[in-house]
């Protein structure tokens, strides 16, 4: 069942998929403790992808419960979650928990862009400025720290800082000239 429920998500069908794994979760004997804690977190991600919202989130916070293997993945979907569901404080807090709670994650440069893009639609530049600097400081090669570069050019120019944004625009181009950011820049 569990491979089946792959197989579903993989194809698309989310609410099929979600459904698999609930059985898959059920089933006798039971699946190892490691397929559990990813079927659990499939289950909420199909749940999330067919709009199931509450009961993604009800998922992605039983597998952070549980401590499932991958908690880092479940608390930055989790919190995503939060936002759409208009508790925005509560996603910014889950957000700057994670650095802490999961260091070395590879989840964490998706949690700083996350954040700053979200402090950046409050309009609160100086923490969207921070977490867009923070982001191009310590993960300097990914492509959150290029999406978050043109999000810091951005959001400077909304700020009416021209000359930021303009130079923050050069320095994408420069670093990455053929990126789909560069070309937006």
């Amino acid at each position: 069942l569990y491979n089946l429920a792959y197989t579903l998500l993989m194809g698309d069908k989310y609410s099929q998929a979600a459904s698999t794994f609930s059985e898959a979760l059920k089933s006798s004997p039971a699946l190892p403790q490691r397929m559990q804690d990813d079927a659990l977190i499939r289950m909420a991600d199909a749940q999330y992808y067919a709009g199931s919202y509450k009961q993604a989130l009800r998922n992605y916070s039983a597998a952070i419960d549980n401590r499932a293997q991958d908690s880092d993945y479940a608390t930055f979907r989790r919190a995503v979650m939060y936002g759409l569901d208009g508790d925005i404080k509560r996603k910014l807090s889950e957000l700057s928990a994670m650095p802490s709670e999961f260091p070395g994650s590879k989840w964490l440069p998706n949690a700083l862009l996350e954040k700053g893009q979200t402090y950046s639609g409050l309009g609160e530049t100086s923490k969207a400025v921070e977490a867009f600097e923070q982001l191009r400081a310590s993960y300097k090669q990914s492509a959150q720290a290029r999406k978050g570069m043109l999000n810091l050019a951005i959001t400077y120019m909304e700020a009416k800082q021209p000359e930021k944004a303009e130079a923050t625009y050069k320095e994408v181009i420069m670093k990455w000239p053929s990126s789909e950011e560069a070309v937006l820049a």
